[in-house]
């Protein structure tokens, strides 16, 4: 082929350069001045020929979009038996009237140097420029579809409402990748509770009715089996046994005092699996499927307000940690029997959290309260201190374990001292690693993304409405600033995948829908104040459906799609 610069051709034979003159006038390429750019830019060191010339014509017309692929492909046959035909059709010419003068003088040239065109060389140079062009189509359609641009569209599927009431905790989904999945969803009206079943339709299958709040989220034994149960408690002091159609399986296990957290299920799925259930009067009970009482409860000198953890389930010698607000951490065993405990300075509020379960030296993480201040201690599995960190400020919920069971796991913990959030990254000794300042209280709890990656993310929500994203060592990556206090947690779609999406419901009312870097997708404004975290059924699939409360009473199902703009 010819060597262009800017669109510039060159030529020797001056019979293409007359052509090419005479047709200058409507080549917007050149303008005015077509034949002195052409004659300027033409070099007598190059060899030329009418093979060249013509090639080099066509070529030209195919690069200002004269002719196309269609006309080599009407040149080739011809010039496969060695005969030489104009690509451009006289039909073309009746409709698009500019390719008339095209086709008038090429075919002039051809016939005027009939014996001086090769048409081996048109031949080779016609399959080159087509395989080339195929090439550029090709990655012309890659780059597109890889850099097509989309837009999130959300729309409400369904709603479910009720008046006087609102919703105490996020739905829970019962068998969720099944045609008939079902929705658990807490409504209070703030002396009586009611736990809603719910078709992916928002419509009502049925719903039990309590005399006390559900304060905490039901918990369900034996998912995806044909006899599943549902444990539910009240602050009234009970603990309900239903079937999926809301049905009471037994009567409810009734204690002294209020159900204020969640009950813990160990060894499910076997012939013998054990229930723990905590009261506010400092009680833990150890409760058969039946709702019958294993063991007598083992009585604390405090109030429990959090759910007792275990540590090494499964085993001979599994222990449940369940922490009191007087200050005590007990370690017991399946039996109800005290191992040992520890005393902190002040109350135990939160559930602990366990660091290197299953090795030799796992670590327990504990929260207390010393008035208004909070505070950690680093235990050992015989309740001996090994560390202790205690920051200007106050902590008020729990921390979270990143890259656990590798050899450099991190605790990360909020505090706030009246005017901003402090987040600190601590090492296993209790040691300040990084460090990072946020303008707010930090309420909502710590999500970390991709963990265990390369490019791992912690997502933390404030009370000016601000969302947070940062590294491991704690540098801001982006944020996002929404109209209202977050205080639930962020939920993340599509986690791992190139494009996934970060749910933050705000108080402001809506729920919005951002990109991993903190750019907004898409928000949907619900009718009221977003307290709880969105929750996702059949995420992962062609139709996931997010479900939203607000305070108002509430549950809207909403579609998420993506729609090509149009360019």
């Amino acid at each position: 082929m010819i060597k262009k610069e800017k669109q510039h051709l060159q030529f020797k034979n001056p019979l293409a350069f007359i052509l090419l003159c005479s047709l200058s006038t409507h080549i917007s390429a050149y303008g005015s001045n077509g034949c002195e750019d052409l004659l300027k830019n033409t070099r007598e060191d190059e060899l030329s020929t009418p093979t060249t010339d013509l090639t080099a014509y066509l070529e030209f017309l195919l690069e200002n979009r004269r002719i196309g692929s269609d006309h080599l492909n009407r040149f080739i046959p011809p010039l496969e038996e060695g005969n030489i035909t104009n690509p451009i059709s006289k039909e073309e010419t009746l409709v698009n009237t500019k390719l008339m003068i095209h086709r008038e003088k090429i075919q002039k040239y051809i016939d005027e140097n009939e014996n001086k065109l090769d048409p081996r060389k048109l031949l080779t140079w016609s399959r080159g420029v087509l395989k080339e062009r195929a090439t550029i189509q090709k990655d012309r359609v890659r780059v597109k579809k890889k850099t097509q641009l989309f837009r999130t569209i959300v729309t409400e599927k369904a709603s479910f409402n009720k008046a006087g009431y609102w919703i105490e905790s996020p739905p829970i989904i019962i068998n969720d990748g099944t045609k008939d999945p079902t929705l658990l969803v807490n409504f209070s009206d703030g002396e009586n509770g009611r736990l809603y079943f719910l078709g992916l339709d928002g419509g009502e299958k049925t719903f039990f009715k309590t005399r006390g709040r559900i304060i905490s989220s039901p918990v369900v034994i034996n998912e995806g089996t044909k006899d599943p149960t549902i444990l539910v408690g009240t602050n009234d002091g009970k603990l309900h046994f239903l079937d999926i159609n809301a049905n009471e399986k037994t009567p409810p296990f009734k204690t002294e005092d209020g159900i204020y957290s969640s009950p813990v299920v160990i060894n499910e799925g076997t012939k013998n699996p054990t229930i723990l259930v905590v009261t506010n009067d400092g009680r833990l009970h150890f409760l058969d499927i039946n709702a019958n009482e294993k063991t007598p409860p083992f009585k604390t000198e405090g109030a429990i307000v959090s759910s007792p953890i275990v540590i090494n389930e499964g085993t001979k010698d599994p222990t449940v940690l369940v922490g009191t607000y007087n200050g005590r951490l007990h370690f017991l065993g399946l039996d109800g029997g005290e191992k040992t405990f520890f005393k902190a300075k002040g109350a135990i509020i939160s559930s602990p959290i366990v660091i290197n379960e299953g090795t030799k030296n796992p670590i327990i993480v504990v929260h207390f309260r010393d008035g208004t201040e909070g505070k950690l201690y680093f235990l050992n599995l015989k309740a001996r201190k090994k560390a202790f960190f205690g920051p200007s400020g106050k902590i008020l919920a729990p921390p979270i374990a990143i890259n656990d069971g590798t050899k450099d796991p991190l605790i990360v913990v909020r505090s706030y001292d009246k005017t901003n959030g402090k987040l600190y990254f601590l090492n296993l000794k209790a040691r300040k690693k990084a460090f990072f300042e946020a303008p707010g209280d930090i309420l909502s709890p710590l999500v970390v993304i991709n963990e265990g990656t390369q490019n791992p993310t912690l997502l933390m929500g404030s009370h000016i409405g601000k969302l947070h994203s940062l590294d491991l060592n704690a540098n801001e990556k982006a944020s996002f600033k929404t109209g209202g206090w977050i205080l639930s947690a962020p939920v993340v779609i599509n986690e791992g995948t190139k494009d996934p999406t970060i749910l933050v419901s705000s108080f402001d009312g809506k729920l919005y829908f951002l990109s991993l870097d903190a750019n907004k997708k898409a928000s949907f404004q619900t009718g009221s104040k977003i307290l709880s975290s969105p929750a996702v059924i059949n995420e992962g699939t062609k139709d996931p459906t997010i479900l939203v409360g607000t305070d108002d009473g509430t549950l809207y199902f909403l579609k998420l799609s993506l729609q090509r703009i149009e360019e």
